[in-house]
């Protein structure tokens, strides 16, 4: 398990489907099929594969549960897989409130990482008004993902657990960028990075390109030339799959065809910003910013800059 969890870290997907195919075959109990299972998803996530999607949901479903522990594993694993394409409507109730004292320790560190992800998209989809909260608008919520995280982080980091720590610090980077505060968010990427470098687990960060726009490119091009060649290349492959995947699945229509700016000042525009505000975040002119919303808005063919939110 250790050994795929590296190569889906290092965007090694050839060698993730070998191992979930042989933790399926073996079929040697209830964590194997469903560990098997859960590779599959993130193998068909890159590959932009439904068939292999379904499948991988399918084994989930019928890992061999013994009591309610698994039961609740099984539904976790099954709502995590989903939250690969941004799809969090099946998250039990337990999970929403951060409820984890039933599961095994050693599904916490994984259960934070779904847990702050899980925050940050609601918080998200919250500011570009696609779910409704009582007394919470525009960017709120994201503000506070970072207080919560981060006691999380400094556990972790007692526990030397890694790649949970690495998943942390970029979605707290990806909370502080989208709220303007790069100078907090360079520190986790920088953190990030760190911690990625050594072991060549590339693949993670290129999870995160689309969230952090150009501050984790610069950070990385900045700290290694060469990996950022890499990193570039592997995101390349899996917002292609991911894209055919999430669209296809969930009847969205985030697009591919936006740049690395444009995507940027639509998710703001669509956060609510003006044009001068964004200008002041982002420190560009105004005209700038208003090319940028032209320009995404003829690409995704939306009549209102609010409606961005949706191909972003």
């Amino acid at each position: 398990m250790f050994a795929a969890e590296i190569a889906y870290s290092r965007g090694e997907i050839d060698k993730l489907v070998m191992h979930a195919q042989y933790f399926l075959s073996n079929r040697s109990g209830f964590y194997a099929v469903n560990a098997g299972g859960m590779l599959l998803a993130l193998a068909a996530m890159w590959r932009g594969d439904i068939y292999l999607w379904r499948q991988a949901k399918v084994h989930i479903c019928d890992a061999p549960c013994r009591h309610e522990e698994d039961r609740d594993i099984m539904a976790l694993s099954l709502a995590c897989v989903d939250s690969a394409v941004r799809d969090f409507s099946s998250y039990p109730d337990w999970f929403q409130r951060g409820q984890f004292s039933h599961l095994p320790a050693d599904a916490h560190p994984a259960a934070w990482v779904f847990y702050i992800k899980y925050l940050l998209f609601y918080a998200q989809d919250r500011a570009v008004n696609q779910v409704r909260t009582v007394d919470v608008s525009g960017r709120g919520m994201i503000r506070f993902i970072p207080y919560v995280a981060e006691p999380m982080l400094a556990q972790l980091s007692v526990e030397r657990k890694i790649i949970p720590q690495i998943y942390l610090h970029l979605l707290v980077a990806t909370s502080y960028h989208q709220c303007g505060e790069d100078t907090l968010a360079t520190d986790h990427v920088d953190a990030a990075i760190a911690l990625a470098l050594p072991d060549g687990l590339l693949g993670i960060l290129a999870e995160h390109r689309r969230n952090l726009d150009y501050l984790l490119d610069d950070r990385l091009a900045q700290t290694d030339p060469e990996a950022f060649k890499h990193y570039k290349e592997l995101h390349r492959g899996l917002l292609e799959g991911w894209t055919k995947l999430h669209n296809s699945l969930l009847s969205k229509t985030v697009s591919r065809a936006l740049t690395i700016r444009e995507r940027e000042i639509a998710r703001l525009a669509a956060f609510g910003l003006s044009n001068s505000e964004i200008s002041r975040q982002l420190h560009i002119s105004v005209d700038s910013v208003k090319k940028a919303v032209y320009d995404a808005m003829n690409k995704t063919g939306v009549d209102k800059r609010e409606k961005l939110g949706a191909f972003v």
